[in-house]
């Protein structure tokens, strides 16, 4: 069965989102942002918990190229995982509306230099940061839900452009 314009974009999505994740694992633990994000750079216990999430974070990367993959093959799997990845961005779009007003708070109370813009800036990743993985998780949700795309990920189920197979256990 032929790939829909949509499952393709899902998937070209999903490249995109996965090869940002595993940069994004190497850049932050390579360049201490885990240790200054969660501020336990004093902690002994510090490199275990950039250890952890840089391995997470590789994880999920992973996890979504080969979905991705699986995907563009339409593999009953992948139809499945996104399913799963699509909540999971639900959920931490939701965790990120829950978590904002604590960080907006933190940002105002620190006595910062920053130009007006780079506070700006900030805001504006906030907020993306809450409606980018809700949007997407609802969009593929959506979709990969729809009767139309199931079937294209059914196994058994025969193309029309295809004509059946002759029966060769006729006598």
């Amino acid at each position: 069965m032929k790939r829909s314009k949509g499952v393709t974009s899902s998937a070209v999505a999903l490249i995109i989102i996965g090869v940002g994740l595993c940069f994004g694992a190497f850049f932050g633990f390579h360049n201490g942002v885990f240790l200054e994000a969660y501020r336990v750079k004093d902690s002994p216990d510090a490199v275990v918990h950039a250890l952890i999430m840089f391995f997470v974070l590789l994880a999920v990367g992973i996890w979504e190229l080969i979905t991705a993959i699986g995907i563009l093959r339409l593999w009953r799997w992948a139809w499945f995982c996104v399913l799963v990845i699509s909540v999971l961005y639900i959920g931490m779009g939701s965790w990120t509306v829950w978590t904002t007003p604590h960080t907006l708070r933190g940002i105002h109370k620190l006595q910062s230099f920053d130009p007006a813009w780079l506070i700006a800036l900030q805001y504006f990743a906030l907020v993306w940061s809450i409606i980018l993985p809700v949007g997407v998780g609802i969009w593929w949700l959506i979709l990969f839900t729809r009767p139309s795309v199931e079937a294209q990920f059914a196994k058994g189920t025969r193309s029309s452009e295809m004509p059946p197979a002759a029966d060769v256990s006729a006598p």
